[in-house]
């Protein structure tokens, strides 16, 4: 409760009086709970230095700068190890803790958690390949739920396996969903390095692969990560429309038909494209 008295020329009285002093602070916490929210849902996507994410949000530099610092005092945006870039910090970045063998209540994601788990497991019984669910990290995806087919190779596709973004099914998938503002940023950090001779070499060859990602609605990755392994993906959006991740269905590259890949596609748009939590 503030004490009655005067701030400058404005009279405060008890707090719960709709006083011009206490409208002015209200309306500047309103303000501020949305910009952080804005940083959170910016740094789901990818990580972003400070004058960056001035950028994207249209701020100065100085407010840029504490927002994320006020975020990162409470722990919800962390410095990467190298650079200068912030990220969500990690127990907010990770949407599952967990692997397939794992309780329900003990995997992390909430309401469309569960609903993806239980998506992904369906597909991959139905379509007898594996299946998986990525976020961004740096340059790369991040598996953060798999489920494996009985012939899946584990020293290659597991839970924490992390994917080059620029060569990936399910990087250009996430990549394909982002606005173009935060696309140039992305895009222009990417290295290009990891991958086979069959990924992007650069932003501009990729853009040209994004631009069939968005025509189609999943993305292809035939022998661009490892030889011999394909994957077909669709960007993963929850409620009203935020992007989390993307989905995938992998498999050996031989038992990937044309065909296979559409079928697969078609049943990741339908299916994990857009969820809502239940």
């Amino acid at each position: 409760m503030l004490e009655e008295g005067r701030v400058g020329n404005i009279r405060t009285t008890d707090d719960n009086e709709p006083t011009a002093w206490n409208e002015a602070q209200r309306s500047h916490q309103r303000s501020q709970l949305t910009r952080g929210l804005r940083v959170l849902d910016v740094l789901r996507e990818h990580p972003c230095t400070v004058p960056e994410l001035a950028k994207v949000l249209e701020v100065n530099r100085s407010t840029s700068h504490r927002l994320l610092h006020e975020l990162e005092l409470a722990g919800y945006v962390a410095r990467e190890p190298k650079g200068r870039a912030f990220v969500l910090a990690k127990d907010k970045l990770l949407a599952f803790r967990t692997t397939p063998e794992q309780e329900p209540d003990d995997r992390g994601g909430g309401e469309w958690g569960e609903a993806i788990y239980r998506v992904l497991g369906q597909l991959r019984d139905i379509v007898g390949e594996s299946t998986v669910f990525a976020v961004p990290a740096h340059d790369r995806m991040l598996y953060v739920a798999f489920f494996p087919a009985d012939d899946t190779p584990g020293e290659e596709e597991s839970v924490g396996s992390r994917r080059p973004m620029h060569a990936s099914a399910i990087g250009k998938a996430h990549l394909s969903a982002l606005a173009p503002t935060m696309l140039d940023l992305v895009s222009g950090r990417l290295s290009f390095d990891g991958g086979t001779e069959l990924a992007a070499k650069g932003p501009g060859q990729l853009r040209d692969m994004l631009g069939d990602v968005r025509r189609l609605g999943y993305a292809i990755d035939r022998d661009e990560t490892l030889p011999g392994w394909s994957c077909v993906a669709t960007p993963v959006f929850v409620n009203e429309g935020t992007l989390v991740g993307a989905a995938g269905i992998s498999g050996l590259t031989s038992r990937l038909s044309d065909k296979r890949i559409r079928a697969f596609g078609e049943l990741l748009v339908n299916n994990t494209r857009h969820l809502l939590a239940s």
